[in-house]
């Protein structure tokens, strides 16, 4: 019987008298072992991605310019070239990014970043994420102060005949919206090659002047001299660090490989008491399960039905033709 118990994959190990204590899977119960040290691993993912991590979903750089990175990195992101192709439907195929990753003036990584292939250095992953055109302004205020401001038009009005973008500007109670029309809509309104400028005041929600821009041509709205400079493209990139990904990573493994165990490899157990007689011994068998399919199968394999037996004439019946 022991010997038949080996062969079937259970591991005795208590055998008393005529008691025989027989195991299967006895260590899954470890298995729980994993899935609370997958939640530490998790736990601890997080920890680490809230205190060392960011997330910038809108990183636009112009074409030919630069923008720093911040949080920490020391990083300047580059804007070399951009490439797009797409379908006869006009549904774009594919966008690229030329791009640089600068520290201190000194270049340390550089990539075509598309969509599925970003750029990661130190941590730090660049994905493109959208790109449109940009248009640059030369604002003059009251006091004689000039800047030049660069606005992504990323957004589409409610009937997607126009394309804008916003900027607020430093120390003014202003806000610049800048828009043309969207790619493949006539606006009579908004000829080609000519840029809308509003301003609004944010103090009181009031929209203080409107303006349609001609390149080089300085036109003042709301007490503000612009100047449309040029359109040019720009690229938009999701930035990101997450130290604490492989953690979690790791936890989300633990956590199913311990669930699978537990599930799967479910401890058995089954006791025999052999009891001799004088010309025999019988075997009595029980088990812990409720469910006890694999039990049955269990003492199939174990006490085989006799051939001779099933053959044997019933008394009072007509053995089968």
């Amino acid at each position: 019987l022991r010997a038949r118990l080996n062969d079937l994959r259970h591991l005795p190990n208590v055998t008393s008298g005529m008691w025989l204590l027989a195991d299967r899977f006895r260590f899954t119960p470890l298995a729980t072992v994993l899935t609370h040290g997958a939640l530490l691993f998790i736990v601890a993912g997080v920890v680490l991605s809230s205190r060392g991590g960011f997330s910038d979903p809108s990183v636009s750089v112009p074409v030919g310019s630069s923008v720093a990175l911040g949080h920490s990195t020391g990083l300047t992101l580059t804007a070399r070239g951009f490439t797009d192709a797409y379908y006869d439907t006009g549904a774009p195929k594919d966008f690229a990014s030329d791009v640089v990753l600068t520290r201190a003036g000194v270049p340390v990584a550089s990539a075509t970043v598309r969509p599925n292939h970003p750029l990661s250095l130190d941590g730090v992953v660049i994905h493109q994420a959208a790109f449109g055109n940009a248009a640059d302004l030369r604002v003059v205020t009251a006091d004689g102060r000039s800047r030049e401001v660069t606005i992504p038009m990323r957004w589409r009005s409610a009937d997607g005949a126009l394309t804008f973008g916003r900027l607020a500007l430093a120390g003014q109670d202003a806000e610049l919206f800048v828009g043309t029309a969207s790619a493949g809509r006539l606006d009579a309104l908004m000829p080609a090659g000519l840029v809308r400028l509003d301003v609004t005041r944010p103090s009181t929600g009031q929209t203080a002047g409107s303006a349609l821009l001609e390149p080089r041509r300085a036109r003042t709205v709301a007490g503000l001299t612009v100047t449309l400079l040029r359109e040019r493209p720009y690229t938009e990139f999701l930035v990101s660090r997450d130290p604490g990904g492989p953690w979690v990573w790791t936890g989300a493994l633990l956590l199913v490989a311990g669930l699978a165990l537990t599930i799967y490899l479910r401890p058995r157990r089954i006791w025999a008491l052999v009891e001799p007689h004088e010309d025999a011994a019988q075997v009595r068998l029980a088990c812990a399960e409720r469910s006890d399919r694999w039990f049955a199968a269990l003492v199939a394999d174990l006490c085989p039905p006799d051939p001779a037996s099933a053959t044997d004439p019933v008394p009072g019946k007509e053995p089968p033709s």
